[in-house]
């Protein structure tokens, strides 16, 4: 929620993702106004509006739209640096079953 000033790099740091999931509690900045120019741009965000229930509830609600085998969740505030992101691609396109999960 109003995260205008920070959303955009935030999106542009997870462009290697097959799927981006937005979700507002309805910002009253210009928050949409950017993840909308990143879904013109082409970017595979789908945007979706859910009231705030809290964070543990926001975020699975989150992980509950997403139809990919694997999820990472980082707020509108974040960024993935290019080591990070790189370590990423390495872990998921290496098909091994082993881990359930990462820490980061």
């Amino acid at each position: 929620m109003n995260e205008a000033d920070m959303i955009g790099e935030c999106l542009e740091s997870v462009d290697f993702c097959a799927e981006i999931i937005v979700v507002d509690s309805g910002s009253t900045d210009s928050t949409l106004d950017v993840v909308n120019g990143y879904i013109a741009k082409g970017y595979p965000i789908r945007l979706f509006h859910n009231d705030w229930p809290g964070f543990p509830r926001q975020r699975q609600f989150a992980l509950d739209q997403a139809t990919q085998p694997w999820c990472l969740s980082i707020e509108a505030d974040e960024a993935i640096d290019d080591v990070l992101r790189q370590s990423i691609m390495n872990v998921t396109q290496l098909g091994n079953d082993a881990f359930d999960g990462w820490y980061i």
